[in-house]
């Protein structure tokens, strides 16, 4: 099972983030913690996604030792909410030098870890937009990826497969709040 998060690293995880109210003006990292205990989400930046992605490595990092299986986040949001977006920064944050893509079309896109990295060997990203059915699922070969500890799958749109997929470790919520920024919640479950 995956460690929890803890007040101490929700709270890492807030002050990691640029928060900004709707007038725009910048809240403390303090205040948008307040904001996020009552609303469930953070609004961040681009930048802020980029530190949030950083963040998250850490924790994703820690969570894979301690489970026989793959790490599994799945991201859900709107078209253009930012779901590719953050997993180009979280392939930045492991250091993985080849150019993320939408995996939209193929299903599934394979980046290997630098060797430096002792918790992971592959990042899986996977698009479930336009998976219809259970079959659609299997082809992209998820089950062996999922089994395999030594895996960080990520899945965009996964609540569309959810009934295919185990529980994730981590959920991201994506929404929309102005053109420069977006509306993060994370979910563990």
């Amino acid at each position: 099972m995956a460690q929890k998060f803890t007040p101490l690293e929700r709270r890492r995880f807030l002050s990691a983030v640029e928060t900004e109210t709707t007038d725009g003006s910048v809240m403390s990292p303090l205040a948008s913690c307040e904001v996020s205990v009552l609303t469930g989400f953070m609004t961040v930046s681009e930048k802020g996604l980029a530190r949030l992605a950083k963040r998250i490595s850490s924790w994703t990092a820690g969570a894979s030792q301690v489970k026989p299986c793959a790490t599994l986040v799945v991201l859900s949001g709107n078209l253009g909410s930012g779901k590719t977006t953050f997993i180009k920064y979280l392939a930045r944050a492991f250091k993985i030098k080849s150019k993320v893509h939408s995996p939209t079309f193929v299903f599934v896109h394979e980046y290997h870890f630098p060797k430096s990295n002792a918790q992971f060997l592959k990042l899986i990203h996977i698009d479930a937009y336009r998976m219809e059915k259970r079959s659609d699922v299997a082809a992209t070969g998820i089950k062996q990826y999922l089994k395999d500890p030594q895996n960080l799958v990520l899945i965009e749109w996964g609540e569309r497969i959810s009934k295919w997929i185990p529980k994730p470790d981590l959920t991201i919520k994506f929404l929309h709040h102005t053109p420069k920024l977006r509306k993060i919640r994370l979910l563990q479950n």
